[in-house]
């Protein structure tokens, strides 16, 4: 992929470089807040197969009630790139460096999570089946549950 910036972007990013370390990627990705060495490399953090051990990562699951909750601030359907931040904001003080980095195809690796969590509630019924291309949208049966987990979990 190649991202063209203009001069004085570049400029700046020199200018936050240190000689001989770091590499525009580098150091964009320390300005986004995106650490993509967190647990490469680090066997320590990898199974011999070489995933991530359990426990490092927010579970799949603990993204469906905060997705259900940003599509219904979102009147119940949207784009996912808006759920995305709507689930980002829920989300963000829970995020660790795992969750934040970046997979090999460039994905932020909790993005990842929150699209396969969406798979997971479409084939629960919480979310339609049926929706265009690219829309998320609640069911009658997700509206449901919010509001149900709602009840038992207050403010």
């Amino acid at each position: 992929m190649k991202i063209d910036v203009s001069n004085p972007v570049y400029q700046a990013i020199l200018g936050r470089a240190t000689s001989f370390e770091d590499t525009a990627d580098s150091v964009l990705a320390e300005l986004l807040g995106i650490n993509k060495d967190a647990d490469e490399g680090d066997s320590k953090f990898r199974t011999p197969g070489g995933r991530l051990k359990k426990g490092l990562l927010m579970r799949q699951d603990e993204y469906e009630l905060p997705i259900l909750d940003a599509l219904e601030e979102l009147g119940g359907s949207a784009p996912m790139s808006e759920v995305k931040e709507g689930v980002e904001r829920l989300l963000k003080d829970r995020f660790n460096q795992f969750d934040l980095a970046l997979m090999k195809d460039g994905t932020i690796r909790w993005v990842n999570r929150m699209q396969f969590a969406r798979l997971d509630l479409r084939n629960k019924g919480d979310l339609k089946a049926d929706s265009p291309r690219g829309i998320w949208e609640l069911s009658d049966q997700g509206r449901s549950r919010l509001q149900e987990w709602r009840k038992t979990h207050p403010g």
